[in-house]
């Protein structure tokens, strides 16, 4: 059958829409990186890290995603992990969001609102844990002797 000339080959098709996919995919890195920074602007940072269930139509196991916020040197950065549904790690392989595929990037970003949540939740965990171990040393310096001057 001879093909009809008026309809574009799949070749062009493809060519066409890849060059609007590596234009939103380099647009949607650019936002990530633009949120890092953003985080690494703000005062007070904890790490936290937020998981999510995430469709994977493949895997009858609830997929999740973990999206984990921390120090890498002297910057916070962004990481992710997966897990199945009730799959323990007790040592995760976290890697840079920056340098994940399109999808995970996609997948990601849904869950930023999440995380931003999830840093308040650890802020008010580790002020109260802060509080906790001033009490505990405050005591241990009274039963020691230690002055006023000492402790501070």
């Amino acid at each position: 059958m001879p093909i009809d000339p008026r309809v574009p080959s799949i070749a062009e098709v493809v060519e066409t829409q890849s060059q609007e996919l590596n234009q939103l995919a380099t647009e949607l890195s650019e936002r990530i990186k633009a949120f890092e920074e953003w985080l690494n602007r703000l005062p007070g940072k904890v790490e936290a890290v937020e998981w999510e269930a995430i469709p994977d139509l493949n895997a009858p196991p609830v997929v999740l995603l973990g999206l984990r916020l921390h120090r890498s040197g002297k910057t916070w950065v962004l990481s992710y992990d997966y897990s199945r549904f009730n799959e323990s790690h007790s040592i995760r392989d976290w890697t840079l969001l920056s340098e994940a595929s399109v999808n995970i990037k996609i997948d990601a970003v849904k869950i930023f609102p999440s995380l931003l949540k999830k840093i308040v939740s650890e802020q008010n965990e580790k002020i109260k844990e802060l509080q906790s171990v001033h009490n505990t040393f405050d005591d241990f310096a009274k039963v020691i002797g230690m002055t006023a001057k000492e402790e501070a």
